[in-house]
């Protein structure tokens, strides 16, 4: 892990992980879950999935299929089209012994799930990371970022907000589309983000090309390009 990330996260209790639908969250999460908990052995870490929209992956749909994860994992079904908010989230919190990250999906919308937490998460250590994907429709120009950030900051009240460059397309991104997409965050957006996220195999030439700390990712829920468009 590189000494950026670790500084920033190995000292927060809480990492809250933002951004619109199809930037990567519940992908960096899991990534950064499976880190965290081999960094701090000594320390327990839970990461929660509030996703109360219909997204395209979901942290659950790698539990289905994954035993002996090293840290836990919490979801609640949904009951047909309506969602339920997982328990525990207080206590998680308050927890000296935890480390804790909360995946909430949706972009502005889904960050209403946090309007109960707002104190709490304001009197505890907390991060909140804002992944951002040029590569989406709504993440593309400098006005629907700025749009989607107030609507965030009015919603949510956290504080502490950074930002993560993830510029992908799921397992088929290659190298260029990494700078390619970093070149337009940087000039479209105005963005100077605080780490790069890449596929792992890309982790040690963003370093030197980019300048930027890299937080390698293995792939755990995202299809093909092919299949995403599919879905879309």
């Amino acid at each position: 892990m590189d000494s950026r990330i670790k500084e920033l996260f190995g000292t927060s209790k809480t990492i809250v992980l933002l951004g619109e639908a199809g930037s990567g969250k519940s992908e960096v999460g899991l990534n950064l879950a499976e880190m965290l908990a081999a960094e701090y052995p000594e320390i327990a870490v839970e990461m929660f999935d509030l996703d109360q929209t219909k997204p395209l992956f979901r942290a659950r749909d790698f539990l289905e299929h994954n035993t002996g994860l090293p840290f836990v994992l919490h979801y609640q079904k949904q009951l047909m089209d309506s969602p339920v908010l997982v328990s525990g989230i207080e206590d998680a919190v308050l927890a000296p012994d935890r480390r804790v990250l909360l995946d909430i999906g949706g972009g502005a919308h889904g960050v209403q799930t946090l309007g109960q937490f707002e104190e709490l998460l304001n009197a505890n250590d907390h991060v909140v990371l804002y992944l951002i994907n040029p590569y989406r429709p709504w993440s593309g120009t400098r006005e629907d970022f700025l749009v989607t950030m107030d609507e965030i900051k009015h919603i949510s009240g956290l504080s502490r907000m950074c930002f993560a460059a993830n510029p992908n397309h799921g397992p088929d991104t290659t190298f260029e589309d990494i700078t390619e997409g970093l070149r337009r965050i940087r000039e479209n957006l105005g963005v100077e983000p605080a780490f790069l996220c890449t596929l792992d195999e890309f982790a040690d030439e963003a370093r030197a090309v980019t300048g930027l700390p890299v937080l390698p990712l293995r792939i755990r829920l995202a299809t093909s390009r092919v299949e995403l468009m599919n879905v879309l």
